[in-house]
């Protein structure tokens, strides 16, 4: 089954859509935006849907949930990243840190809880995402649907050009 992530608004309402472009925006589009923030999405990757927030990454930093230095660190590594530089494996780190910690925070139904997770209780840990739900979770916190359809056109073109290498080696 190919990994799509979807995004269901039958969570109450209206996923967050874009205020009218010719009319200021209003008050209560904030309101109904940070609301939806802190109820959360419901998305899904692949057959797994999740119900996913998107916290403030200011007041993550604020409350010591995400220390400044890692926040720093993983900009560096997302700029990286963006310009194809190769990273180094303390880099690579950080970053995984930062994304276990952003995940966390943002994940609202099934909930990340650090150890001895209570399924009955809608209750898992980090290690039971695989890699690309934890990245799809990842860019949709970031960026929202957008990034994740920029995300998988680029992981194609990556796929079909390490198969045309692999091809040509052979």
């Amino acid at each position: 089954m190919e990994n799509e992530t979807q995004q269901d608004t039958s969570n109450g309402g209206e996923a967050q859509a874009s205020p009218p472009v010719d009319a200021p925006t209003s008050a209560s589009y904030f309101k109904q935006r940070n609301e939806l923030d802190k109820t959360g999405t419901k998305i899904t990757i692949g057959e797994i849907t999740f119900l996913v927030g998107r916290p403030s990454l200011a007041s993550l930093t604020k409350q010591g949930i995400v220390p400044s230095e890692l926040a720093a660190k993983a900009t560096n590594v997302q700029q990286k990243m963006a310009s194809d530089k190769p990273l180094t494996t303390q880099e690579i780190e950080s970053y995984n840190q930062y994304e276990r910690i952003i995940v966390k925070s943002a994940l609202r139904s099934p909930r990340i809880v650090d150890e001895n997770p209570n399924y009955e209780a809608n209750e898992i840990v980090f290690e039971d995402l695989s890699d690309l739900e934890s990245t799809e979770l990842m860019m949709y916190i970031q960026g929202g649907s957008e990034a994740l359809n920029s995300f998988r056109v680029q992981r194609q073109r990556q796929i079909t050009r390490l198969s045309s290498e692999s091809l040509l080696d052979n």
